[in-house]
């Protein structure tokens, strides 16, 4: 059965395309009203213009999900189950973060206080949960991230340390 591409791209880009619809309605009562419609606009305009941001950072963080895995976060706690290791840690215990892609796949290295090292696969499923584990890291630089992870070097880069 052959895939419709475009159902699957729709489905990628559905955040980003709903909040330009709502940034285009505000946009719309911008220009053709008056009074508390056209105030509103305003709220509308930027609310879907951070959202469409918002949902594109999504997007450029997200892998296909073919690495070897689940991850999972629940209340805290980072649950990652792989085909020979896995752990279940906090945020609070992260310690140092790395994107390693010096190997044949890129992978995240997460440092916790216990003085472990958890290796995950950037593509495993349930990838897109660590950009959210990610943003709640304290001074964490989500756009270093993002130009690290389309970098095409062969590096480990350090992106936060506590």
């Amino acid at each position: 059965m052959k895939e419709n591409t475009l159902i699957n791209s729709l489905l990628i880009w559905r955040e980003p395309l709903i909040a330009i619809v709502f940034a285009a309605l505000g946009l719309y009562w911008i220009i053709n009203s008056h009074g508390i419609l056209y105030t509103i606009g305003f709220g509308f305009l930027i609310t879907g213009a951070t959202l469409a941001y918002a949902g594109y950072q999504r997007i450029r963080f997200k892998r296909a999900e073919t690495g070897g895995g689940l991850i999972d976060f629940t209340e805290g706690q980072i649950s990652y189950f792989g085909p020979k290791n896995g752990a279940i840690f906090s945020i609070d215990e992260i310690k140092c973060l790395i994107l390693d892609q010096s190997n044949s796949y890129s992978k995240w290295i997460v440092e916790i206080t216990a003085g472990n090292k958890v290796e995950i696969p950037t593509n495993v499923k349930g990838n897109e949960v660590l950009f959210d584990v990610f943003n709640n890291l304290e001074g964490f630089q989500t756009e270093k991230m993002l130009e690290a992870l389309s970098s095409s070097e062969s590096i480990k880069t350090v992106l936060w340390q506590k």
